[in-house]
């Protein structure tokens, strides 16, 4: 399933956004955001779970962590599909 984000956010030259991915018994995953018009960030994630918990946070040019979303954003996206394994 592809998920697509579209954050509204003022940033100073040189800050990027990225979102965080926190997966169960996982490491979480971060995605680079891209700009685009009118201060609109973008990023597009393929994911096959059922719920994903996600943040925001603000780099600098060097990575360096400027600010980063303390509340954790619970998305569930019910599945109206049947997943088919076959073991031979």
């Amino acid at each position: 399933m592809k998920l697509y984000f579209n954050i509204e956010y003022h940033a100073k030259p040189g800050e990027k956004l990225e979102l965080i991915v926190h997966e169960k018994d996982s490491a979480a995953r971060s995605y680079m955001m891209f700009h685009t018009e009118n201060s609109l960030w973008k990023c597009e994630v393929d994911f096959f779970l059922n719920q994903l918990l996600t943040n925001i946070s603000l780099k600098d040019e060097r990575r360096n962590i400027l600010r980063e979303e303390f509340v954790l954003h619970h998305l569930s996206f019910p599945h109206n599909y049947k997943r088919v394994f076959n073991f031979r």
